[in-house]
């Protein structure tokens, strides 16, 4: 359930928002402009502007950033059209883009993420409500010809702000609803002729919109607290070199997220109880979660990255990106998702007899880490028609995962025993402070790569361009614990997979205004090992691949007062990963396989218009149609099918089905107005609708997260030199179910758990500028 204590603020806000609609618009933050404000985005790894580069690109400035409060990929994907997101157990991030959805979750996302080109490997490395960006882009379709490390249905990268080249600093709070607190400070500028610096520190710290019904704890769920710093140091002792340092450093703490379990409710097992779940995922649930030494998620993360340019002459330019990533974290969750316990079976060992007792089971990441090194060369050569990349990438990355569960025995009389086999492996009686070591793995992945790029004016309206990237890449998997028992077959694994990623674009400029482009691309996704694997058939499994089409006019109209841009696609997706039940009767872990393929089709369009000075409104939508091709066989099933094959007409075969975690369709729309206050001060004020429709859980369809639609608004006064902004996030306290995930428990079988999203935050933040 939602806390309340929010009354006076919603009032407030509401207050706020009518006002804004009814005050004359007669300005913007740039009251003189008379067009939209043109985008500079590097989504080929060079400057370009939005409009004229070939490729759909989502891009959000600094400006969109702060204003529509951005602070992770779930508020990307609001104002994303093709982009979904979903959030499992606060440990799984799963982005889509264009209905691409990985079926296996546990091993690396097939959106790239990136930090100012660096790959991160764990996309939870990044918080952006830290970290001081300039911009972030959502590059849609494949870019594993440019971008690589599984950059399989599109890339995001985060680019962060640069020294300025004049004395600035920043310091914003923020106050809000259920205990929301921010600060965050920013100081950059020269430090001599040559060398420039910035250094930004934040904290914030929320408790959380949902309340616990544990008796025992009441606390709120889903709430954060974290503090980093991030850091830069530019050196350019001549026009023809450039270096920059780059630090991030964060430390975050997450509390349980707000979850609970939804019982089946559909199918027939070989014992009469029921399967699967059908239908909308309820969001009125109560959580009653023991919290009483558990945690969603602690982290500690690292980046450092060192850019060098290097003009060797007026066309011909060296650029060289190293990066260093560390990346440490852990969790320990509810895994019974009652404070009363759950009920396991037991026998008395003395007399035989069969009984059953409520006791507390576990689950969690003892600890995970990454570390990851990476080195990317690019020697870049442009001319008035010719342009020319050749590049060379080498990655090497040590990771360590150390799976811990427990199950409470603390509860049990000197005579009783769990009769359950994972009462047997992970019974403790001290679950909090010695809970059972389940799985200890250490993959690693090196990666080798040379990549190229041309592009060429054909004529004055016509470019064509081609990319390649041949990569090479060595998976070793080193296995140590497995079900607790330690692992002595096939415990030391390693494969090499070689990929070639072709892309070509053709662009047409229609008129000054209008672009037309078509792409041709190719997208990988690693393949790997199964760390629960008994026997040698299933140990590895392959890359998936898929092939891309894609027909896009960017446009503006009106003097540039109107933007138009659209995306019509189609891609056919092969050797998908699929997780199965296992040939070993004896082993209870799902394995993946490669099988069947997908095929995903759609259409994305973003607009925005200045109907006059000082307002703004702009509109996003998408339809992605991904299917199952036929003859695509998912053995995982078996779990939810039963007996009966009522929820299952035609057994394992998903042909013609969605995929899991997509939606169909999304639409968001803002309106933006501004205008002079009194002399020397402004008003604005920025209100945003997003929806989407149902997901599907998985490949069965039966079960699904609704479709939900939140509002997000803000109402600011400011200056040149103060900000006073009043904002809501989910400003009609829409509860929505953003992700669920059917794994096997302890007590009850596949039963889904679900996850909410946030309930209406309101909040005043204050900011102050200095500068020249």
């Amino acid at each position: 359930m939602h806390t309340g204590g929010k009354s006076a603020l919603a009032l407030s806000m509401a207050v706020a928002t009518a006002l804004g609609f009814t005050a004359p618009a007669t300005a913007q933050d740039s009251p003189t402009a008379r067009s939209l404000d043109e985008i500079v985005v590097t989504a080929r790894k060079r400057e370009e502007t939005l409009q004229s580069v070939p490729v759909a690109v989502t891009a959000f400035t600094r400006e969109a950033i702060r204003t529509q409060r951005i602070q992770s990929i779930h508020d990307v994907a609001l104002s994303t059209p093709g982009l979904v997101y979903q959030d499992i157990n606060a440990t799984l991030s799963l982005p889509v883009i264009r209905g691409l959805a990985q079926t296996t979750v546990t091993g690396d996302n097939n959106v790239g993420v990136f930090i100012n080109g660096l790959y991160l490997a764990n996309n939870r490395t990044l918080d952006v409500g830290i970290i001081d960006l300039e911009r972030i882009e959502v590059i849609k379709g494949p870019q594993s010809a440019l971008y690589g490390q599984n950059s399989f249905s599109g890339a995001i990268n985060y680019i962060t702000r640069r020294p300025s080249e004049r004395f600035e600093a920043e310091v914003e709070g923020t106050v809000g609803s259920d205990e929301l607190f921010e600060l965050r400070a920013v100081v950059s500028g020269p430090l001599t002729d040559t060398l420039s610096g910035m250094v930004a520190v934040a904290w914030k710290e929320f408790d959380g919109t949902f309340s616990n019904q544990n008796p025992a704890d009441s606390s709120n769920l889903q709430g954060y607290e974290t503090k980093g710093i991030t850091a830069a140091l530019e050196f350019t002792p001549t026009d023809r070199f450039s270096a920059r340092l780059f630090g991030y450093y964060v430390e975050s703490e997450n509390d349980l997220p707000a979850q609970y379990l939804v019982p089946n409710n559909c199918g027939v097992s070989a014992v009469g109880t029921p399967t699967f779940f059908c239908g909308s995922l309820p969001a009125d649930g109560t959580f009653d979660l023991n919290t009483a030494g558990t945690f969603g998620r602690d982290a500690e993360n690292l980046i450092l990255s060192l850019d060098l340019s290097i003009a060797l002459t007026d066309r011909w330019t060296l650029n060289s990106t190293s990066g260093y990533i560390r990346n440490e974290y852990s969790s320990y969750f509810d895994f019974g998702y009652n404070s009363a316990g759950v009920p396991l079976p037991i026998v008395n060992t003395g007399t035989g007899e069969p009984g059953t007792v409520l006791t507390n089971v576990y689950l969690g990441q003892g600890l995970g880490r990454f570390r990851d090194l990476s080195q990317e060369l690019r020697l870049e050569y442009a001319d008035d028609t010719l342009d020319v990349t050749l590049g060379g990438f080498w990655y090497d990355s040590e990771r360590g995962n150390a799976s811990i569960a427990a199950v409470d025995t603390g509860v049990l009389s000197a005579e009783q025993a769990f009769t359950t086999p994972l009462g047997f492996l992970f019974g403790t009686p001290d679950p909090i402070n010695a809970p059972v070591l389940s799985n200890l793995t250490e993959p690693g992945v090196r990666t080798e790569a040379l990549f190229g790029r041309v592009g060429y004016q054909a004529t004055d309206r016509l470019r064509l361009s081609a990319e390649l990237r041949w990569a090479r890449e060595r998976i070793t998997l080193d296995r140590f614990l497995n079900f607790s028992q330690p692992v002595t077959v096939n415990a030391n694994q390693s494969a090499r997979f070689t990929t070639v990623t072709p892309r070509i674009t053709a662009d047409f400029q229609l008129t000054e205004d209008v672009m037309l482009y078509a792409v041709y691309a190719e997208g990988v996704r690693s393949g790997g090992f199964n760390a629960s694997a008994t026997i040698d058939a299933e140990q590895a499994y392959a890359p998936e691949e898929n092939r891309s089409y894609e027909l896009g006019l960017k446009s503006q109209w009106f003097d540039g007062n109107l933007t138009a841009n659209l995306a019509v696609f189609h891609v056919d997706w092969k050797d998908l990963q699929l997780n199965s039940p296992s040939l070993d009767p004896d082993n209870l872990f799902a394995v993946v396989r490669n099988t069947g393929g997908v095929r995903a089709r759609g259409i994305e369009l973003e607009t925005a218009l200045r109907v006059a000075d000082g307002m703004t409104v702009g509109l996003t939508y998408a339809y992605t149609d991904p299917k199952f091709k036929s003859g695509s066989v998912d053995l995982g099933l078996a779990t939810f099918c039963g007996v009966d094959d009522s929820i299952c007409p035609n057994g394992a075969n998903v042909g013609g089905q969605q995929l899991g975690r997509t939606a169909k369709q999304q639409v968001s729309a803002f309106a933006q107005l501004a205008g002079a206050l009194t002399p020397g001060w402004d008003w604005s004020f920025r209100a945003d609708v997003s929806a989407q429709s149902k997901q599907p859980t998985n490949a069965i369809n039966e079960a699904f997260v609704a479709g939900y639609g939140i509002v997000n608004g803000r109402v600011a006064v400011s200056s040149d030199r103060y900000e006073i902004a009043l904002w809501s996030r989910n400003l009609f306290d829409k509860e929505y179910v953003t992700a669920s995930s059917a794994q096997p428990r302890f007590h009850v079988g596949a039963w889904p758990d679900v996850t909410l999203g946030y309930g209406r935050i309101v909040g005043l933040s204050a900011m102050m500028r200095f500068g020249e």
